[in-house]
Parts: C-alpha cells; sequence; structure tokens
C-alpha cells in the first residue's frame, strides 16, 4: 500500500522529519515552512521497530496506531 503524503505541525522538524523517514519511508520534503512540514514519497511506507499503541484485525481490514515523537497518534489500515 502506498502512502502519499502526511502533512504535519510539529516541534522538531529533523526530528520528526527522520522519524517518518525511517518508519514510513516519507524521504521526500514537499512543503516546509514555519506553519508546515509536508513529507511525501512514492514507494509505500514500513513501520518497523515501533510500538503499536492500538492494533485492530476484523476480518475485514486492520488498523495500527503508533505515537510519532510529538506524541501524535498515527493511524496506518488497510482492507
Amino acid at each position: 500500500m502506498a502512502l502519499n503524503h502526511v502533512e504535519l505541525t510539529v516541534r522538531d522538524r529533523p526530528r520528526s522529519a527522520a522519524f517518518y523517514a525511517e518508519h514510513f519511508g516519507l524521504i521526500r520534503t514537499l512543503h516546509d515552512d514555519e506553519r508546515r512540514l509536508i513529507l511525501g514519497c512514492d514507494e509505500g511506507f514500513r513501520t518497523a521497530g515501533l510500538e503499536e499503541t492500538e492494533w485492530q484485525d476484523d476480518g475485514k481490514f486492520v488498523r495500527v496506531q503508533i505515537a510519532d515523537p510529538d506524541g501524535y497518534r498515527v493511524e496506518v489500515y488497510a482492507f
């Protein structure tokens, strides 16, 4: 599954950019100003090494939540 982009309001841009690059493969900075950081990629995502805060698999879809460096819940799901 491809994750196209994520738009963030973050405290520490380099720390958050490194986190999303490592765990979600979002290695391209699409926009960066004093209000927003938008990261993207064309190759999908990976979540290896993250501790899940919530997990659901009901046979119709799988949903996983993790926390980013600012404590935001990031939800990834697939049908």
